[in-house]
């Protein structure tokens, strides 16, 4: 298995509706990608200061499932 892990800082000038799209589009990549064994999308809850604003997991059951992920058109 490999695990892929993403993190992503938005400045404090981001418009909320902006980091709301970014969520949304990320979230439907399972419908799209089935290399996907498993994908998971949080949200910073503000709970402590200098945290990433989004946080992504994504697991593969291998390099080939990576790679394929990594090249498809919905996640560049």
């Amino acid at each position: 298995m490999i695990r892929h892990v993403v993190v992503l800082t938005l400045t404090e000038t981001t418009p909320r509706d902006h980091a709301e799209r970014i969520v949304a589009e990320l979230r439907g990549l399972p419908g799209s990608i089935p290399e996907l064994v498993d994908y998971r999308v949080g949200v910073d809850l503000g709970l402590a200061e200098g945290n990433a604003t989004i946080a992504v997991t994504a697991d593969f059951a291998d390099a080939d499932g990576w790679a394929t992920y990594r090249d498809h058109p919905d996640h560049v």
